[in-house]
């Protein structure tokens, strides 16, 4: 089902308030939201009556809505409250919900680091560099990570694991955004992505899954 990722921009201060009450709820509710489109007011509907919400939930919706996102994979609208410095915050209504969207949000902002602590893990490195980061990976695989990765995910408890694969789908999301233009490249691989060999940036973003995001 498609719902859709808001982000919201507050001062830090407010964000205190929001996530320092301790009720132990969900800052947002699991349902009532109306899947509407960009642009439209969120309409808060059960079936009858609207729905009743905590004082936390009312302090995340109050934040001016600025951007707006369709991630496919969603069970329910998640909201991002960027604070000063640029810092996300994630209100979700379930944990995958959650790994999807922080995997989405991660990739935007610190992607070039994690293909690099992908290629690490793997000991691909060179595969980009050359010759030159040849004995980064050959250290790499001397000492087994790509191993531990791969034994790392595959004794994940259930839950964890379907986390995890939440997160890749996030990044995927993001490698799909940028291929469509509907998000910038990693600026590092904008700049450099012709010397690497790639015709576009999203030949150096190759797919995620949930084992690549043990090895980063």
């Amino acid at each position: 089902m498609t719902k859709v990722a808001t982000q919201r921009w507050i001062p830090v201060y407010i964000v205190g308030l929001i996530i320092g009450c301790g009720s132990g709820e969900s800052p947002i509710p699991a349902r009532g939201y109306t899947n509407s489109p960009p642009g439209t007011p969120i309409e808060m509907v059960d079936g009858g009556p609207a729905l009743m919400l905590t004082p936390d939930q009312k302090k995340v919706l109050s934040v001016v809505e600025t951007t707006r996102r369709v991630l496919e994979g969603l069970s329910a609208p998640v909201h991002v409250i960027r604070t000063e410095f640029n810092i996300p915050h994630v209100f979700a209504a379930n944990r995958n919900d959650m790994a999807l969207v922080h995997g989405y949000l991660v990739a935007t902002d610190r992607y070039w680091m994690m293909e690099l602590g992908r290629r690490l893990g793997q000991g691909r490195v060179a595969e980009i560099f050359g010759r030159a980061a040849l004995g980064t990976d050959l250290t790499s695989r001397a000492r087994g990570l790509p191993f531990i990765g791969k034994r790392l995910y595959e004794n994940l408890s259930p839950a964890r694991r379907a986390e995890v694969d939440h997160f890749a789908r996030g990044i995927n999301a993001y490698i799909e955004a940028v291929g469509a233009e509907e998000a910038a490249a990693p600026t590092e691989i904008d700049l450099f992505y012709g010397l690497l060999g790639a015709d576009s940036p999203t030949d150096l973003m190759a797919p995620w899954s949930g084992l690549d995001v043990t090895y980063f």
